[in-house]
């Protein structure tokens, strides 16, 4: 899955082209699956024998299209689910990394911890994150246990703490295209959205390879 601050660094260039009612709902929405203490909060799906993967893009509209049109922090959501479907594709097709190698996605982390700052810099994150009003009565909150907390303590982490270190994987230039192709890819799903036309398929997109 792509970093939090990748995530959020994706929804900064999309408030600059794009105009949403609610940013901050956006923003909240758009970590929100990062950070279940249970539960299937990416809306996880193995199909075809267990050899694809997905993020049910289809369940998700299923039960919140209606939201995803009026309420940025559904919207956020959605995108979030609609992005780590293209990270995947980037970093596993694209790139080749292998996942299953020891040691492979605490070094990617470690990346992720490295590239931090430099998101932050570049992309102008703010750390402040504001939790919506009467989130834990929003239907959203009933799809997994979130930790709230280590949501709002991460992102002040994520954008004040510089960490040092040689990357392994993940570089600035890959941060920087993986952004742009997801904005992009973005743009043209909430134009899909906005236009009445047939939105992405989650199950056309899954990843031919299961990872546990």
């Amino acid at each position: 899955m792509a970093s939090s601050t990748v995530h959020l660094a994706i929804i900064e260039e999309l408030l600059r082209k794009r105009k949403f009612s609610k940013p901050d709902r956006l923003r909240f929405g758009s970590v929100l699956p990062d950070f279940r203490k249970g539960g299937n909060s990416h809306f996880s799906k193995h199909f075809g024998a267990g050899t694809k993967k997905t993020n049910d893009l289809n369940g998700f509209r299923e039960k919140f299209f209606d939201k995803m049109r009026t309420d940025d922090l559904y919207l956020g959501y959605y995108l979030h689910l609609f992005q780590d479907i293209g990270y995947r594709h980037f970093v596993y097709d694209v790139h080749r990394w292998d996942p299953m190698r020891e040691g492979n996605v605490d070094r990617l982390h470690n990346d992720y911890a490295i590239v931090n700052s430099y998101i932050v810099s570049k992309y102008g994150l703010k750390k402040e994150m504001t939790v919506p009003s009467g989130f834990l009565d929003e239907p959203l909150s009933k799809v997994a246990e979130f930790d709230i907390d280590m949501l709002i303590r991460s992102m002040e982490e994520f954008v004040t703490i510089k960490k040092e270190g040689e990357i392994f994987f993940f570089t600035h230039e890959m941060t920087d295209t993986f952004i742009a192709d997801s904005v992009k890819a973005c743009m043209e799903e909430l134009d899909r959205m906005d236009h009445g036309e047939p939105m992405a398929d989650g199950d056309a997109l899954a990843w031919e390879k299961a990872v546990p």
